[in-house]
């Protein structure tokens, strides 16, 4: 793993039926690829819930990244988040790192994004 994009996701991530809450996490991986980001990484470390659409979200852009030859990587999710992807049976689709730490030690550099509710703020 080369060059990762790294975006911290916090909260409670849920998504109404018209996707409305999931529309920056688009828009921020469409710049990311634009950027030629291709290995993500979702830091979970602060996301409280998830619920299966937003699971549905992680897996097209899994799909979208592994299509370019790239990765998506879960970073530290929760007791309650690695819950719902084993229910789901989705735990054995994701790469996963227990922390940070792990991802940074994995890869040569690191660009940043800040997600909260999935209301984008990105600092380099």
């Amino acid at each position: 793993m080369g060059r990762v994009a790294v975006l911290d996701l916090t909260g409670c991530l849920t998504v109404s039926s018209t996707d409305v809450e999931i529309l920056p996490l688009r828009t921020t991986l469409s710049a990311l690829i634009a950027e030629g980001h291709i290995d993500v990484a979702l830091n979970l470390v602060r996301v409280t819930h998830i619920d299966a659409r937003c699971l549905g979200e992680f897996v097209f852009m899994l799909t979208t990244l592994r299509r370019l030859g790239g990765r998506l990587t879960l970073v530290a999710p929760s007791d309650r988040v690695r819950k719902v992807l084993s229910v789901t049976r989705l735990d054995g689709l994701f790469d996963r790192c227990d922390c940070e730490a792990d991802l940074v030690a994995q890869t040569r550099s690191a660009t940043r994004r800040r997600m909260d509710s999935l209301g984008v703020t990105a600092f380099a």
